[in-house]
């Protein structure tokens, strides 16, 4: 059970609304839907491999058939507008995506999260069902919130996503491990994007693809290695 803060739910309210908003106006597609009404993922359009270059929605200019795979590891802010207008991703033609990757933590109220949630698994049903866009589930969560987390993805899902968790390693370890739960099996396709060094070492040594922060690259680390230029 997640139990919010209670100076936090006045303004949980405020967002929620916003989210609404932006739902409602991105229109009026529905999609086959789990038993909480989460829109369920298309096995035949998951990532199967890394399309390159790897890269930070908003962090170049837009340019289409630059970028073979977006990711969402950053602040919030900076892909929200993807609600109102998710078609804005497919008109650079990517290959690939990275879920919608919101901030939470074990505060967050579940009325939130689950709206939070609904909005992720609907935007990336609307890149695969009208783009064929394959899709990278997003396990950047606590292992606490997995029964919800994982709403709307179907078991053998075997494409995941996460960011890297610096010197806690044990954090992308126990994602990795409810990737697999999900999937059914040990064979998956795991991508963590940044950590350094460390997070770089564990991901090569357990055969998981690794790909640099933008702020990685901006500082000349790990340069030539993993994502495309502008990767996050």
């Amino acid at each position: 059970m997640l139990h919010p803060k209670p100076e936090t739910i006045a303004s949980d309210r405020t967002e929620a609304g916003k989210l609404q908003r932006k739902l409602l106006r991105a229109g009026g597609l529905v999609f086959p839907a789990d038993d909480w009404d989460v829109p369920m993922l298309m096995l035949e359009w998951q990532a199967t491999g890394l399309e390159l270059p790897l890269d930070a929605w908003g962090s170049k200019a837009k340019k289409r058939g630059t970028t073979g795979t977006f990711h969402f590891y950053q602040d919030d802010y900076k892909f929200t507008q993807l609600l109102s207008n998710p078609m804005a991703l497919p008109a650079l033609y990517p290959k690939a995506a990275c879920e919608l990757n919101f901030s939470t933590d074990l505060n967050t109220p579940l009325a939130y999260l689950m709206g939070l949630i609904y909005a992720k698994r609907w935007t990336s049903r609307v890149w695969q069902s009208e783009a064929a866009i394959r899709i990278w589930v997003d396990v950047n969560f606590a292992a606490e919130q997995a029964p919800w987390q994982l709403l709307g993805v179907p078991k053998g899902w075997r494409a995941y996503s996460t960011r890297g968790c610096g010197d806690n390693f044990q954090y992308n370890l126990d994602q990795w491990e409810m990737a697999c739960e999900r999937a059914e099996t040990k064979e998956i396709v795991f991508l963590v994007v940044g950590g350094g060094k460390k997070i770089k070492e564990q991901c090569t040594k357990r055969h998981w693809i690794w790909a640099p922060s933008f702020w990685e690259r901006a500082t000349g680390k790990f340069e030539g290695e993993g994502a495309g230029k502008d990767g996050r």
